[in-house]
Order: structure tokens, then C-alpha cells, then sequence
């Protein structure tokens, strides 16, 4: 399959959606946000288009074409992309699960006040 901006942009909108399903069903509390989801759903799509896209259709068909018209491959790369933004939302769920609480409070209590942040105090 020839790398080509229609399939970026496809991959790239699948992996948006991906994103937001995977932490729509999967996480209580939204972990880190809409914008956050999207970030990561429209990064992985990108990844996924640069990299996975020779892979999403390598079946042929018996005559030694490939297995369908565009319209099934324009499917299968918004699959590939779903799938690539929902495996990197859950994993970065994941490890932020795993992180300890005592590393996160540390974490925060030795990032710097700002200006306005003093003034609180």
C-alpha cells in the first residue's frame, strides 16, 4: 500500500476516536482529560500511519491483487489507527496507575511555586 496524506489523515482520525473510546470505557475519573486523549489518539494515529500503514492491508487476493477496493482500505486504516490511539491511552493509563502515591506527592511537592502561588501563602 503506497503511503499517502488520505490515509495519514484517516489513521490520525481513527486514532483520535480510538483514544476517546478506550478512555470513555476503561477509566473511572478521565485520567488526564479530554485534550490530554486527544493528544494522544492524534499521535498515535500519526506513529501508526508512518510506521503500520504498509501493514494494515498485506493479505492479497488470489489472483495476486490486493484483497479489496479502497473503500475497504480506507476501513482498515481507520481501524489500524483506532486501534494504535486505544493501546497508547490505556498503556499511559496504565503506568500512571502504577506510579506510586508517595512518588506523585513528592513529585508535586518539589515543583517550584509560582508568583501567584507565593502571594498565597
Amino acid at each position: 500500500m503506497i503511503w499517502n496524506y488520505t490515509n495519514l489523515m484517516i489513521q490520525i482520525v481513527g486514532g483520535l476516536l480510538g483514544a476517546h473510546a478506550a478512555a470513555t470505557l476503561t477509566t473511572r475519573d478521565q485520567g488526564f482529560g479530554g485534550f490530554g486523549h486527544s493528544v494522544v489518539g492524534m499521535l498515535a494515529g500519526t506513529v501508526s500511519s508512518c510506521f503500520l500503514q504498509a501493514l494494515a492491508d498485506p493479505l492479497v487476493a488470489p489472483g495476486g491483487g490486493p484483497t479489496g477496493p479502497p473503500p475497504i482500505e480506507s476501513i482498515l486504516q481507520g481501524l489500524v489507527g483506532a486501534f494504535s490511539g486505544a493501546i497508547l491511552v490505556l498503556a499511559i493509563e496504565l503506568l500512571k496507575r502504577e506510579q506510586p502515591r508517595g512518588a506523585r506527592i513528592a513529585r508535586d511537592k518539589a515543583m517550584p511555586l509560582g508568583p501567584a502561588e507565593e502571594s498565597e501563602l
